[in-house]
């Protein structure tokens, strides 16, 4: 089935999204700066899931659906460029930070392995392994523990595109072929849903941190995609579109205030994911209808909301380094420390954006190269870095800088 406008325009940039970024982002950093001014802002994390759900789904469409190789390679070169910069130039500088400032002790034993799985998207295992919870006491001295949900991202792309090209082929299909490409998604979402069901009280580390249990939050996104693309659950009017976001909203908030960590991602999580789904849906009824926009939808993408949604990734890479390299030396109780690690997190974001993500993506090196040559060599500076990283860290006996590198003076 061609695309129809309705669809392309559903694939376009649609600034309430980001918007609703700013919002995830910024209850993540309110909750990893003291949990009870918002203790659900953890929840943010799983907007995140939803919106990357559907704006991936809205990427892949663009494709050329011809081959599945051309296709998925063209899909891992634009999210190479995308998520990698930033995300080494955080790890490296962070890596190289942490060997200077943060001494060998039981608090920080797993950082650096942490570290160093985070550059391959497999940090969220490291965690289960070695028994950290989200919300146990060395996790917030480990300045690596952010890029679980990285990691989450990074191998539901690994999987997502067969899903997404099997259904783009086959969809037109009656036969059994065709139920299956379009039921495919729905079937996973709900398999994942249920184990993670089971598994947030069988064993919740590994339903908080894995993708088996994370899965049907980012698949909730790419349904509401499909369904876009069917022109069905559009919001056709402003009413309706105001509707959703004030919804979405709602059930957004009463998880901030409400989510309970010992229940999650089930139940709880299904009040963020719920609330992203409706204002997605709203905001972008809004972005496509013609009439005047609400003052709900104003909200969303106004300059300073849609300015934060646009270095929200910088700022979730940044602000739980900060945090964590301040509870290490100055600390992270007081006012002012507060107020200074938000002001250094706002600055390493900009900068971070500025200087390397919207450069490097908009660089003309990258756009005219092949795919297979940015995937190749974006692997190869990966391993490089982490190469480096590594070497780094086998170095802290000499390197350190820290007061209380002799742990025989202090660990007893």
């Amino acid at each position: 089935m061609t695309p129809s406008r309705t669809t392309m325009q559903k694939t376009g940039y649609v600034p309430g999204i980001d918007g609703l970024r700013a919002i995830a982002v910024l209850s993540v950093i309110l909750f990893h700066l003291d949990s009870a001014i918002l203790p659900g802002g953890f929840s943010g994390v799983d907007i995140f899931f939803v919106i990357s759900g559907y704006v991936v789904s809205g990427s892949l469409a663009k494709e050329n659906q011809s081959n599945f190789l051309q296709f998925s390679i063209n899909f891992y070169a634009r999210r190479i460029v995308r998520i990698y910069p930033a995300l080494i130039f955080c790890l490296v500088l962070m890596s190289i930070l942490q060997t200077l400032l943060v001494p060998a002790s039981w608090l920080s034993t797993t950082s650096n392995k942490t570290a160093m799985l985070a550059f391959f998207g497999v940090s969220n295992f490291a965690l289960v392994w070695f028994s950290d919870g989200y919300f146990s006491p060395r996790v917030e001295f480990n300045a690596f523990t952010h890029t679980w949900s990285l990691a989450v991202e990074e191998q539901f792309y690994l999987l997502f595109p067969i899903v997404f090209f099997v259904w783009m082929k086959w969809r037109q299909r009656k036969d059994t072929a065709g139920v299956f490409a379009n039921w495919l998604l729905a079937i996973l979402l709900m398999v994942s849903f249920l184990y993670a069901w089971v598994e947030t009280s069988a064993h919740p580390d590994r339903a908080y941190y894995l993708l088996p249990s994370r899965f049907w939050e980012l698949a909730c996104g790419a349904m509401l995609f499909k369904l876009h693309a069917r022109n069905k659950l559009v919001t056709r009017s402003e009413v309706t579109a105001s509707g959703c976001i004030a919804a979405g909203l709602l059930l957004i908030g009463l998880g901030f205030a409400f989510s309970n960590p010992k229940s999650f991602p089930f139940p709880w999580a299904v009040l963020p994911v719920g609330g992203a789904l409706f204002v997605i849906a709203g905001v972008v009824g809004i972005a496509d209808g013609p009439g005047r926009k609400p003052a709900i939808g104003r909200v969303l993408d106004n300059p300073v909301m849609i300015y934060v949604g646009k270095i929200s990734y910088s700022l979730y890479l940044w602000h739980w380094p900060v945090f964590v390299l301040f509870r290490w030396t100055a600390g992270l109780e007081k006012p002012l420390a507060m107020a200074a690690a938000i002001v250094l997190t706002a600055l390493m974001s900009i900068v971070s954006y500025h200087a390397i993500e919207k450069p490097i993506r908009q660089s003309s090196f990258v756009i005219t190269k092949p795919d297979w040559y940015i995937v190749s060599r974006g692997l190869i500076i990966i391993v490089l870095c982490a190469a480096f990283a590594g070497a780094v860290f086998k170095k802290q006996p000499y390197l350190s800088l820290s007061v209380t590198k002799d742990r025989n003076n202090w660990y007893p």
